[in-house]
């Protein structure tokens, strides 16, 4: 995939998208180059002012393209099941999931369920997020779950990993994609890969079974 860039994501005409974390950073460009090429993206923003404001500067950019702010908390497991009751009562398809939202080095909290913050928001969230909406993801074809990570790039650049993992027809199912130089800081898209323990499947099986502990979310049987 050599320099992969914005001008190489393919038409989305028809899409539905959501992108949580849309107001700001890496979720902003990716609402940004998937509304370019014509998909209907749902900014899923826990502060709907922001989100509206950030709709307001994405329209000046881009006329005519079609934005939906919705309010979503993920650190709040009644907002993110309210949340997604609403999206099905108003949509019949659901093309991509951007898991975007992200906390990152705060101070101790915890989440109104009682998880710690960053784990709440940026694990257990996405992840009961997911759940709810995957016999939706399910029935729409060709449909893709992207889930974000991030260290540090500027964020035009830094949000095209996602969207190439979102878009490109040659992305390969879940495989991981970042930066290419600079240890995965900086440049053009490329497949990279995690430490081996991440790849552990005792550890991804206990974090799953953990998850739906945690959230109440089951969904694995629905992945046959």
């Amino acid at each position: 995939m050599d320099r992969w860039s914005y001008k190489n994501i393919p038409g989305q005409e028809g899409k539905v998208a959501i992108v949580t974390g849309a107001n700001s950073g890496l979720g902003y460009y990716t609402t940004k180059g998937l509304a370019e090429k014509g998909c209907k993206v749902i900014m899923a923003c826990r502060n709907t002012e922001k989100g509206e404001e950030a709709k307001s500067s994405l329209l000046n950019t881009i006329p005519g393209a079609d934005f939906h702010v919705m309010q979503l908390d993920l650190a709040q497991l009644a907002s993110v099941r309210n949340f997604a009751s609403e999206f099905e009562s108003q949509y019949e398809k659901l093309a991509l999931l951007i898991n975007n939202a992200g906390l990152m080095a705060i101070p101790r909290r915890e989440t109104a369920d009682g998880f710690e913050m960053q784990f709440g928001v940026n694990h257990l969230g996405h992840f009961a997020l997911t759940g709810l909406l995957f016999g939706l993801l399910k029935s729409t074809g060709g449909s893709r779950v992207v889930n974000v990570s991030s260290m540090a790039q500027s964020t035009e650049m830094g949000a095209l990993p996602t969207l190439y993992a979102a878009t490109a027809p040659e992305a390969a199912h879940r495989a991981y994609y970042g930066p290419r130089r600079m240890g995965g800081m900086r440049g053009y898209p490329e497949r990279t890969y995690p430490n081996k323990k991440k790849l552990s499947k005792d550890v991804q099986q206990e974090l799953w079974r953990l998850s739906e502990s945690m959230t109440g979310v089951s969904f694995l049987g629905k992945m046959a």
